[in-house]
């Protein structure tokens, strides 16, 4: 499942359920692709030809 995917997934769950518990799934899911920052980098710049 792609990572925007899944985000939506978890945060439509959490807005039906209102759960805290549903958010923090969501938040470690948003969190763990922002400890990558390079990668974010590289994929946000992948037609560049500088890397």
């Amino acid at each position: 499942m792609d990572m925007d995917k899944k985000q939506t997934a978890l945060w439509q769950r959490f807005t039906q359920t209102g759960q805290v518990s549903d958010y923090l799934r969501y938040h470690e899911s948003t969190r763990r692709e922002q400890e990558n920052g390079r990668r974010r980098i590289e994929n946000s710049s992948k037609y560049k030809e500088f890397y």
